[in-house]
């Protein structure tokens, strides 16, 4: 998935064309036949008729479009997911009815886990467990969890991937990521969107989710990140009995945050729970690089003696120092109302800008967030407010990466866990007590002089590549072959538009034909009459109206 590239697609495609086919006939059926249509996906996968499903016109397009992607499985529920937290590509109406998806997964038969973990040790497993519960702790798309216990006395979870879900997931990413670029070649208001670029990520995202031993990898750097801290616990991973099908974890033996019961006769009380995990969260986000992006109540513990701990590290965000920089500057610029350093910051993050009138992008962002400055906190979300700044972004042709938005949806999601513990969160001061100390070090002499010796390194590198790159440019000029490759936007579509065109001046002179024929009919002299019409005038007066019948009925159609 991680080699999806624009020049592969095709061939991936036509792999997995029974797989696209039925897609396409699932997206006929819950209404969005027209889409189809415009990007000519019938003559495509050769489908002579692609029908829709007139029941389903008592249902909204964001209904339909819900169904029609649980309908088509986990990648595609996942992909639904991703789409509900990307409120600058998606319709508000859209992403509320996106975030009902569910996974749904159905657990796997004991025997058949027995059986992948025998194809994945290489020794017997009563020399590795001495017992495995055979009731799944919980079941997903791409594995699920068991209960167990070593040989050695330790009390561990182990979590086993789904058979032939790497190729089923493969199969309709590639199908996914296909479409994508049809979307953007055919329909002109998608065009600058990324949406490609997003299916690409979303690829390169599942890998990892996929591959064990990157999630371990990341849990072990988590460990290393808190190791001294005393209210933190990140679960230990056995790698020397971890695969990257199966993962071994140290078991929490505290209660999830969504018990009922989790502070039942606990010395560890709400309000630890949301400093320790707030204070966790910003140091993640801008003193390590890398967060955690699904902190929701089910994979947080509550321990005793003021601790808490975090489960499930499939879902990691990543950030560059630059990232962190304009992140802090974002956070800090919200806390003294300075939008239009708001605004910088969010361009400096953007690694695409479309002619954007920062003036007016200034003046959106500013109506967003000033009507809440100075509001408690219990009034508002911060996380829902940056997430709605992605939207005017977009608008204004800003393109943001799509980490920023996973750490968007993640603010969201932890104002969330606070608000159902009760607690009114202050977001602001937690995140600038470590903002702040990002912005004094951006001109720290130490950093100063790590980023010199790197200007100075790559101003190397292009002085003693300038005379040889232009010699080469000019090499090129000179030759006889050179040519000027000019693409025009939109190109496609004017030409469909104009065969479009051309066929209905062809079939108007047709059936023009017809009626002057038919004309000129009416004054010869027949005795046979249809209607009171000579029989000759009569076949071409009724050819014609039959064409003219056909005309308009095949361009209604398309």
């Amino acid at each position: 998935m991680a080699m999806l590239t624009r020049n592969q697609w095709i061939g991936g495609t036509i792999k997995s064309a029974n797989r696209l086919r039925h897609i396409v006939s699932v997206f006929a059926k819950f209404g969005f036949k027209n889409i189809i249509d415009d990007l000519d996906l019938g003559k495509f996968l050769l489908i002579e008729k692609i029908s829709g499903d007139k029941a389903q016109g008592q249902y909204s397009a964001p209904e339909r479009l819900r169904m029609a992607f649980e309908q088509l499985g986990p990648t595609w529920v996942k992909f639904g997911q991703v789409l509900a937290s990307r409120p600058d590509v998606v319709p508000e109406e859209f992403i509320e009815e996106l975030k009902v998806l569910q996974d749904g997964a159905k657990a796997l038969p004991f025997k058949l886990v027995e059986t992948i973990l025998k194809d994945e040790y290489e020794k017997p497993l009563d020399q590795i467990f001495s017992e495995i519960e055979e009731v799944p702790l919980g079941a997903a798309s791409i594995g699920q969890v068991h209960r167990a216990k070593l040989i050695t006395g330790e009390s561990v979870v182990v979590k086993v991937q789904r058979p032939g879900i790497r190729d089923a997931i493969s199969e309709d990413v590639q199908a996914i990521y296909s479409l994508s670029l049809l979307l953007e070649k055919y329909i002109s208001e998608v065009r600058n969107l990324g949406i490609s670029d997003m299916v690409e990520e979303y690829a390169n995202a599942l890998e990892q989710e996929l591959d064990f031993v990157i999630e371990s990898n990341n849990i072990q750097r988590f460990r290393r990140n808190f190791y001294d801290d005393p209210h933190l616990v990140i679960p230990k991973v056995y790698t020397e009995i971890s695969t990257s099908r199966v993962m071994v974890l140290e078991e929490m033996q505290g209660k999830r945050l969504s018990d009922p019961e989790a502070f039942l006769n606990s010395s560890t009380s709400k309000s630890d729970v949301v400093h320790i995990g707030l204070h966790s969260f910003f140091k993640m986000i801008f003193k390590d690089g890398i967060f955690h992006a699904d902190l929701h109540s089910g994979n947080i513990f509550v321990l005793p003696d003021q601790k808490i701990g975090l489960i499930d590290f499939g879902m990691t965000g990543y950030l560059s120092q630059k990232s962190c920089d304009s992140i802090a500057g974002i956070m800090m610029a919200l806390a003294s109302e300075d939008y239009e350093q708001l605004t910088y910051e969010l361009l400096e993050l953007s690694p695409y800008t479309y002619n954007c009138d920062v003036e007016a992008f200034t003046h959106e962002i500013q109506s967003l967030f000033a009507p809440y400055h100075g509001l408690s906190f219990a009034n508002f979300q911060i996380g829902r407010l940056l997430l709605e700044s992605t939207k005017i972004s977009a608008k204004h042709g800003v393109r943001l990466p799509s980490d920023l938005m996973l750490l968007f949806k993640s603010i969201l999601t932890v104002e969330g866990m606070g608000r159902s513990l009760g607690e009114d969160i202050d977001l602001l001061s937690y995140s600038n007590e470590f903002a702040s100390e990002v912005i004094k070090t951006r001109y720290h002499y130490k950093r100063l002089l790590k980023e010199g010796g790197l200007l100075a390194k790559d101003s190397s590198a292009l002085i003693s590549e300038l005379p040889r790159q232009t010699r080469q440019a000019l090499k090129k000029f000179n030759s006889p072959n050179f040519h000027w490759k000019i693409q025009l936007e939109d190109i496609n579509r004017l030409r469909r538009s104009i065969e479009t065109g051309s066929n209905i001046i062809f079939l108007g002179m047709v059936i023009g034909a017809m009626i002057l024929a038919g004309t000129a009919g009416m004054f010869l002299v027949d005795h046979t009459r249809v209607l009171g019409v000579p029989t000759f005038s009569a076949v071409f007066f009724g050819l014609a109206g039959l064409t003219s019948l056909m005309a308009f009925y095949n361009y209604f159609k398309k």
